[in-house]
């Protein structure tokens, strides 16, 4: 669970910075 939720926040960020 940990773990995935992370990966949301990872993916989340990289497309973030991707934006940016």
């Amino acid at each position: 669970m940990i773990t995935e939720v992370r990966k949301e926040k990872t993916l989340v960020v990289r497309t973030v910075m991707t934006y940016l």
